[in-house]
């Protein structure tokens, strides 16, 4: 059970709340025989969001000539019978470098033992420029051997000095060659040769609101183009570096950017569809939007409810599973599921004829008998006819914080019962554990589903 819940309300709920005045409604796992939603994601801490809204100091001031370095101390692959080197000197007019090889320390004997020549079109074309200092491999070319010459190459490790402007130009123009030849672009950049380029990228160590902005919308790019081809694998693993990343890391912790909400809820968008299991790596990011948009409340509630439909999309297997067992949008508010002609009666006399129609008819069976009472309970409630005695409703829903511990959300919810409460430690309404029902439209044809994972009685008392 979560050791904090919301210290404003009392109670917080795990995936599943309403920022509006809608009404919420509680079905007691008690009523339905013992039946539990499964726990996997209920034992999480909520987090207060006060915390985040404190104020930090001031904006680093930060000099654009600074040297980016690499922090991530990992390299790209190197193909077998290939030579590493270090860049020791390029000439950009004649769009040539020359490289001193390292590892085999000299080249081979029939060579002249000297730095090798690598013309920059033998480097990839879509990928990080490459500077003095930093690591290649190259593959050796046979033809004029008193002027050794690499004929094909790569950079596996970003050591060499790079500014932010250039890092920021490059990842524009990265950005721009995706939205024009988004296939031959992939291609490259997602080749495991070149995972050197993203771990420079996503480790590299100034707090610089640009080229963070920059990196969310190349990797939101690069997700979106990713999406549905047989690229997705590589592309899983180039997104999983950026989660992993200590600029991502950097910026959780230290709220001071400004102005890339929308980079955040874009990059939310084609997350939740591509790796759900890492949404919660950026619920500080989803914070900090979150206290830059307290200024205007609308502009907040707006916010919070899109995080909702993400975190909502996407989760484990588990939770797939689970969300197949609850009533769909057109169920809760329609025909009374116990009514269905899909309901086939328990065969007593003959054998089934398969163990799929045995399972499928105890199924349909046992999900009518859990959720026949709360689909009355909102047919009622919509003609006004509710009684207060079959299902418990709240009121004036407000959702007044959002956290994080462990992997899952957790959304501190405020309340007004439709019967009043007397002692919280004696009411088994809004139990841990129990399933509950959201509606900011206040119809139930927009339901959000979310268990509750702690309550304070003392603090409930306290506003009751």
């Amino acid at each position: 059970m979560s050791k904090k819940p919301y210290p404003q309300t009392g109670l917080s709920v795990d995936v599943g709340c309403s920022s509006s005045s809608g009404p919420m409604v509680e079905w007691s796992t008690s009523n339905i025989h013992d039946y539990r939603p499964s726990r996997s994601g209920t034992k999480y801490n909520f987090e207060p969001c006060h915390e985040v809204g404190k104020k930090t100091t001031s904006r680093p001031k930060f000099v654009k000539q600074d040297f980016l370095k690499n922090n991530s101390g990992q390299r790209g692959p190197v193909p077998k019978t290939w030579i590493t080197g270090t860049i020791n000197g390029i000439i950009d007019a004649k769009n040539i470098l020359f490289v001193k090889p390292t590892n085999p320390p000299g080249l081979p004997r029939d060579y002249t033992q000297k730095d090798v020549m690598i013309p920059f079109r033998y480097f990839p074309e879509f990928v990080l420029s490459m500077r003095k200092g930093d690591l290649v491999a190259f593959r050796l070319g046979n033809k004029e051997k008193e002027k050794p010459m690499g004929i094909k190459a790569h950079v596996i490790q970003y050591c060499g000095q790079r500014t932010v402007d250039s890092v920021i130009e490059y990842l524009c123009q990265f950005s721009e060659s995706l939205q024009e030849e988004p296939r031959k672009v992939l291609v490259e950049v997602l080749s495991p040769t070149h995972c050197a380029m993203w771990y420079f990228l996503c480790n590299i160590n100034v707090l610089c609101t640009d080229v963070f902005r920059n990196i969310l919308i190349a990797m939101t790019t690069l997700i979106q183009f990713s999406h549905d081809s047989d690229l997705r694998d590589p592309a899983k693993e180039t997104t999983e570096i950026f989660m992993k990343g200590k600029l991502l890391a950097k910026f959780s912790k230290q709220p001071n950017v400004k102005d890339f909400t929308e980079e955040v809820i874009s990059f939310c968008k084609q997350l939740a569809g591509f790796m759900p299991s890492y949404l919660y790596k950026i619920m500080p990011l989803i914070e900090i939007c979150i206290c830059h948009s307290k200024k205007d409340p609308t502009d907040q509630v707006k916010l919070l409810l899109e995080f909702i439909k993400f975190f909502s999309r996407g989760g484990a297997i588990e939770e797939k599973l689970f969300k197949s067992l609850l009533p769909s949008k057109k169920e809760l508010v329609g025909q009374l599921m116990e009514k269905s002609t899909d309901l086939n009666s328990v065969n007593d006399e003959t054998p089934y004829h398969s163990y799929n129609e045995y399972e499928e008819t105890y199924f349909k069976l046992l999900r009518a008998e859990c959720f026949s009472s709360i689909q009355q309970g909102i047919l009622n409630l919509r003609k006004k006819e509710l009684n207060d005695l079959d299902m418990n409703c709240f009121q004036s829903i407000r959702l007044v914080g959002i956290g994080m511990s462990g992997k899952r959300p957790s959304f501190g919810i405020s309340f007004k019962p439709a019967k009043p409460v007397r002692d919280w430690r004696k009411s088994t309404q809004l139990m841990y554990g129990n399933l509950v029902c959201l509606s900011p439209r206040q119809n139930f044809s927009d339901p959000i589903w979310g268990v509750v994972s702690n309550r304070d009685e003392n603090l409930l008392n306290e506003k009751s």
